[in-house]
């Protein structure tokens, strides 16, 4: 029996802690910027910078939501601050003397905007399903990441899957949610395309597979895309 097939039924995977740690301010730079690369060019992929949809409604911290041109979304937390900008360094003026100060972040803990957080979603089933989340040190612990999952619930009313693989925090994180909105999450089963409570559903996470990261791709992908993943109602 080959690797890939002997974990076809749970999920989650668990990872370690630092597998998964983005800088929010990189994220945000990337979403908004056009990255079409000088080299390994793909004519079938589009390199437009995301588009602005404004704030998420229903939710008190300030926000803005990037839709990319494949329908990933962006949801980041923002830190807008009143406070006058910095002295621009020597280099940064030489940089706007040579007109590339443009390409450089324009967020950042030393600018006027900050960008403390982010959840990314793409298009999955019949909602979007987390690929990835991430926090400053300063706003975690506060709840802010579920905060951003029941806004876009609400907003959209649209489900939000859980990702293939879950750290730690990711963990703590659904255990929360499960914990808070008992009757709004649920398994789903890849395999069959079905839904199930969780009490039917049976042990949700596992550890990762020895050898997962030196699969080939397409074990890997195998892998998960049989397995279950948690479902948060709207």
């Amino acid at each position: 029996m080959k690797l890939h097939e002997i974990y076809l039924t749970e999920a989650p995977i668990k990872r370690s802690p630092d597998s998964y740690d983005p800088d929010p301010n990189r994220v945000y730079h990337g979403s908004t910027t056009d990255t079409t690369p000088k080299y390994d060019y793909d004519p079938e992929e589009d390199y437009s910078p995301g588009k602005s949809l404004g704030p998420i409604p229903n939710i008190q911290s300030q926000t803005e939501v990037i839709q990319m041109p494949n329908g990933t979304m962006y949801l980041f937390y923002v830190e807008d601050r009143s406070a006058p900008m910095p002295r621009p360094t020597f280099l940064q003026r030489i940089a706007d003397i040579l007109g590339v100060g443009s390409k450089m972040p324009q967020t950042g803990p030393n600018k006027i905007k900050n960008i403390v957080g982010f959840l990314k979603l793409k298009p999955f089933e019949d909602g979007y399903k987390v690929s990835g989340v991430g926090l400053d040190s300063s706003i975690q612990g506060q709840g802010k990441a579920i905060k951003l999952y029941m806004a876009f619930t609400s907003w959209k009313n649209k489900p939000i899957y859980s990702d293939y693989t879950q750290t730690p925090s990711a963990i703590r994180m659904w255990d929360s949610i499960i914990k808070r909105y008992p009757d709004r999450v649920v398994a789903f089963d890849q395999s069959t395309n079905r839904e199930m409570p969780l009490d039917k559903a049976g042990d949700m996470y596992q550890d990762e597979p020895e050898g997962f990261d030196d699969m080939s791709q397409m074990a890997a992908t195998q892998t998960l895309s049989q397995t279950k993943l948690f479902k948060l109602l709207p």
